[in-house]
């Protein structure tokens, strides 16, 4: 079974905002979206990925990513703890051929960009700050 189907690359359109999402996979945290996305940066389905906190990804996964990829980690997480987090760095800056950016962010949990107060200061800084 084809987990992604026939998914868009580069379908023509005037709203660059449905380019953006035909062409940038996202995902994370919820913890199937990040293996997802992962998944697809390993094929030619799609331009460039974003994962944030991702979840059920190997290191096996990052060495078979073909696409630009950006990784957000989180210092506070036993799902993808930061060594996890930093092995993906350290195999992604030996990739040259592809484009990466790899973060951890300081004194936050796993899920906290979706589970914070608005009104939360420190909450919302990180948040921007991913």
């Amino acid at each position: 079974m084809d987990l992604y189907g026939d998914l868009p690359v580069q379908r023509e359109s005037s709203n660059s905002r449905s380019l953006l999402r035909e062409r940038v996979g996202r995902g994370g945290p919820q913890v199937p979206q990040g293996k997802v996305v992962v998944d697809l940066a390993k094929t030619n389905k799609i331009k460039a990925i974003v994962a944030m906190q991702p979840s059920i990804v190997t290191v096996a996964d990052i060495k078979d990513v073909k696409q630009p990829i950006a990784i957000l980690g989180v210092e506070n997480d036993e799902i993808t703890p930061p060594t996890l987090v930093k092995q993906f760095q350290e195999i992604l800056s030996k990739k040259h051929e592809i484009n990466s950016f790899v973060k951890i962010i300081s004194s936050v949990a796993h899920g906290f960009s979706v589970w914070y107060k608005a009104d939360d200061k420190f909450a919302v800084k990180k948040v921007n700050e991913a």
